[in-house]
């Protein structure tokens, strides 16, 4: 209190609280947060980029400010389908990038069509995916076989 005033709480300023794992302390998907996607590529557009770019810290701050980390679907009428947040930390190459997103509630089987394999079938394989096809290995749930 200063000035003899009262702090007066007002909860318009009041930010959300958002779980966030960090994969240098917590490196293990899958996830223990759930977070909602977007409903359109377009909403994390901006986040693939940041991913493209290789930008951790960026993504980071993302992911604490709450915002959505994934969408629905990708694909856009008449124009390109985008690319998804780990899908381009993917093709960056970048495993520190895919475990945050997977650390922090992003979801393989909202991929759909677009799931990221391991090592890109799409482009071929390639010798330095090696290590963040292993972080989406490890990120992928385990079946336990018809029945089970």
């Amino acid at each position: 209190m200063s000035g003899g005033r009262a702090r007066v709480s007002d909860s318009r300023f009041v930010l959300p609280v958002i779980e966030f794992v960090d994969p240098r302390t917590d490196p293990e998907p899958p996830p223990r947060v759930s977070r909602e996607p977007a409903a359109q590529g377009d909403d994390v557009q901006d986040l693939a980029r940041l991913c493209s770019s290789g930008r951790v810290y960026d993504v980071e701050l993302w992911i604490r400010e709450g915002r959505p980390i994934q969408a629905l679907t990708y694909e856009r009428p008449k124009k390109p389908t985008l690319l998804s947040p780990l899908r381009a930390a993917i093709r960056k190459n970048n495993p520190d990038l895919a475990l945050l997103l997977l650390c922090n509630g992003y979801r393989l089987e909202l991929e759909g069509d677009h799931q990221p394999l391991p090592f890109g079938v799409a482009e071929g394989p390639h010798v330095s995916e090696i290590a963040v096809a292993d972080v989406v290995v490890r990120a992928c749930p385990r079946s336990e076989g018809p029945g089970g």
